[in-house]
């Protein structure tokens, strides 16, 4: 009893003409319908003759209706106009004839609309889609497709009209300004130059595709039927068959993109080819990929299908497919369900370019291109560290020297020193003292390269490419705590690399490159938390540690829980902790790793402890004022810590099992906030999934240098058995953005500061 009234339903049924060429002056017409109301009666109908047009209305005029019960009318109408061609006379007026249907709650029908001429009834013409729309310009992409129908009431044989007459008025034509306020001027102009210039069009073909548009354009597209007998479409209407619209780029299909290495919304549509649009990645050869891709449609309408191609010869052919799994050079076959590539055949080296086109029901379309650069996995260089920390930049004071720092130490210049600089040289600006010498880097005998990843969240994804890691058997992966927070809404604190991998549909290229077989040692005491925050179950949290302990938050996107096997609980807070050696650092073990070659290292060269800095174990770097020692002494550091994680592995051979563990605990940590220590805070995955994985749930800056340099030593000598290279051999700088200072390098000391090419995200 509460649902809405639905209206009445009106169709006329006849309407045949009673004339002669004897009397054209006068004829008439009897009109029957079919009125029906589906939740309840039709109380009657009403009808006019020759309604006024709109100019006339706001002249004065008023329709006059004629309410009925009866199913039928005749209407007599008389020739205003009569033309005087041999051998007869006839009249070539028309008039209008609308009804409408009224129910019983007072709802009333669509009107029906026909016009008669003295020798045929008038045909009918209707723009589909695009819907007619008198109170709006529709908004079209640059080339799309206009649908439409016809009716001729009186048709021998059939209804369909002999023809449509189309056309394209531009905002530039003073016409179009006319036509809001009398439609009926275009049928006027039409009548008297002879429909000059209206395209014909055959009365079967009911779609017309408009091609390249101009941008930002406005247009009125009208639409007339003609019959066997010349009748044309007497009534223009913006809710029947004119058409405003307005031609934008921006109303094509935006393509989202996504894979390995991909996730990227195109800003707008577009069939450009241009290589400014392409979207670049880098796999390894012999790889298999996996892409798919959504749309994104204006308002209005719907996505009508996609398709795609691969390294096709040319990318405008039309050549069907000979099989769709097989034939990929050639287009897919359009479909809405076509959503997805892959698994894709493995890449041979060099350049491919995967196409995909989408297109929308007014025939819209846009094209998205992924371009894959196929390169050998080389590992021919030693170590790579991957500063993807958020820590303060430099800012220059008058002069030319730095402002003072405000946030704990390092800075991210800072930073650079105490990693890689050569050692013995005067500090640019030093403050305590001044011409203070520099000493040498943790990495400064290892040769390490280095590259940033503090670009703006579009560009993340190219910032350490999995071409660059695997060009370097070791990575370094730096994320400090702070950073790991930033969700790439704050200015200061931009998204981390190691946060943007864990997101759904993102790269993830840390662990491609481990089970690829690179080694991987994660620090920073950020690493866990920028990887897992995304997947937080608040739940599980305490008032000082952020836990995560659940299927749904130890996700498995995260490098730590998929490649470093940390998958039972993990704990992050700052804290006053002690880290000592752990028990179960005992090693002994062989055989083990991706390819069975790696073995134990001495755990005993392993720092027995670490402890924070103090005056007593490091001096004020000179980069820090007296009055600043409580920037650079900390009581508390962040801490990362795992419990519960178990992991055994075959490494026996075929037909002999030989389960071992794959999983030893080096470190423990203990102290303040630290839940259940002493707990492992430094764990090494060594067995067969991927290339083993260090995991250090803390930084290595706020422990007394020569306990960080035993540890530093000991990882990249003893574990990951990289040779020193001497102190001024290969070391350089992260290519973070800001300006960023160090120690100054001696003319011997190279910088390799790595700024690989950043492909479009």
């Amino acid at each position: 009893m509460l649902a809405p009234n639905q209206p009445p339903s009106l169709e006329l049924t006849s309407g045949p003409i009673d004339t002669s060429a004897s009397n054209p002056v006068s004829w008439s017409v009897a009109i029957a319908w079919d009125a029906r109301d589906a939740d309840g009666t039709v109380n009657h109908v009403s009808y006019a003759v020759d309604p006024p047009s709109p100019r006339q209305v706001a002249a004065g005029s008023e329709t006059v209706w004629v309410n009925t019960r009866a199913n039928s009318v005749v209407v007599r109408f008389r020739a205003t106009t009569l033309d005087s061609l041999a051998p007869v006379t006839t009249a070539s007026d028309f008039h209008v004839f609308v009804a409408r249907a009224w129910d019983n709650s007072g709802g009333a029908s669509e009107p029906v609309v026909r016009a008669f001429y003295a020798y045929t009834v008038a045909p009918t013409a209707r723009i589909e889609h695009p819907p007619a729309d008198p109170f709006q310009a529709y908004p079209v992409p640059l080339s799309f497709n206009v649908e439409f129908s016809g009716d001729d009431p009186d048709g021998i044989d059939s209804r369909t009209p002999a023809a449509f007459l189309l056309r394209l008025i531009s905002d530039q034509s003073p016409l179009f300004h006319v036509l809001a306020a009398d439609p009926d001027s275009l049928r006027r102009e039409a009548m008297a130059t002879g429909w000059r210039g209206w395209s014909t069009l055959a009365g079967d073909q009911t779609r017309f595709a408009l091609r390249d548009m101009p941008e930002g354009t406005r247009w009125v597209m009208a639409l007339a039927a003609r019959d066997e007998a010349g009748a044309t479409t007497p009534l223009f209407s913006f809710d029947r068959n004119l058409l405003q619209f307005v031609v934008s780029s921006s109303n094509a299909p935006r393509f989202h993109v996504r894979g390995p290495g991909l996730d990227f919304t195109y800003p707008d549509g577009s069939e450009s080819t241009d290589s400014t649009r392409w979207l670049t990645v880098s796999q390894p050869v012999g790889t298999r990929a996996t892409f798919s891709w959504s749309a994104t449609v204006a308002a209005g309408r719907t996505l009508a299908g996609y398709r795609w191609v691969l390294d096709p010869d040319k990318l405008d052919s039309e050549t069907p497919r000979s099989d769709e799994t097989t034939d990929l050079g050639h287009w897919s076959r359009w479909s809405p369900f076509t959503t997805l590539a892959g698994p894709l055949p493995p890449w041979p080296v060099g350049e491919h370019f995967l196409c995909i086109q989408g297109e929308d029901d007014l025939g819209g379309r846009s094209l998205a291109i992924v371009r894959v650069l196929a390169f050998s996995v080389g590992f021919e260089r030693p170590l790579l560290v991957v500063d993807d920390t958020r820590l303060e930049l430099d800012r220059l004071a008058t002069g030319g020297c730095l402002a003072s720092y405000t946030k704990p130490w390092p800075s991210a210049s800072e930073l650079d020193t105490l990693l890689y600089a050569v050692g013995g040289v005067p500090w640019r600006c030093a403050v305590n003292p001044p011409g203070a010498l520099s000493t040498p880097g943790l990495l400064a005998r290892f040769g390490a390269d280095s590259v940033g990843t503090r670009v703006g969240v579009e560009l993340l994804s190219g910032t350490a490419p999995l071409s660059l890691l695997t060009r370097y058997s070791h990575v370094l992966w730096l994320t400090d705590f702070e950073g790991a927070r930033g969700d790439g809404t704050q200015a200061l604190i931009a998204l981390t690399l190691m946060r943007w991998m864990s997101r759904a549909q993102n790269l993830q290229t840390l662990v491609d490159y481990s089970r690829l077989g690179g080694h991987v040692w994660v620090a920073g005491g950020g690493a866990a938390l920028a990887s897992l925050l995304d997947f937080d179950q608040k739940s599980n949290n305490s008032s000082s540690n952020v836990v995560f302990a659940t299927g749904v938050d130890l996700s498995p996107r995260s490098f730590v829980v998929s490649a470093g096997h940390l998958r039972s609980r993990i704990s992050a807070t700052r804290s006053q902790p002690a880290l000592s050696r752990s028990l179960a650092a005992r090693g002994g073990w062989t055989g083990h790793g991706l390819d069975g070659t790696l073995a134990a290292p001495d755990y005993t060269r392993l720092p027995d402890v670490l402890l924070l800095k103090t005056p007593a174990t490091d001096p004020l770097p000179p980069t820090r004022l007296a009055g600043q020692a409580n920037l650079f002494y900390t009581s508390t550091t962040s801490i990362e810590y795992a419990q519960g994680s178990i992991v055994s592995e075959d490494f026996g051979v075929p037909g002999a099992l030989r389960v071992e563990s794959a999983l030893d605990t080096l470190l423990e940590a203990v102290g303040g906030t630290i839940q259940n220590g002493p707990a492992p805070a430094m764990l090494y995955y060594h067995g067969r999934d991927n290339g083993s994985v260090l995991f250090s749930g803390f930084d290595l800056w706020s422990w007394s240098r020569a306990d960080t340099q035993a540890l530093v030593d000991f990882v990249v000598h003893d574990v990951w058995r990289l040779a020193p290279a001497g102190p001024s051999a290969g070391v350089a700088r992260p290519s973070s953005a800001g300006v960023r200072s160090a120690a100054a390098r001696g003319s011997s000391a190279r910088p390799r500061s790595l700024d690989p090419s950043r492909p479009r995200p």
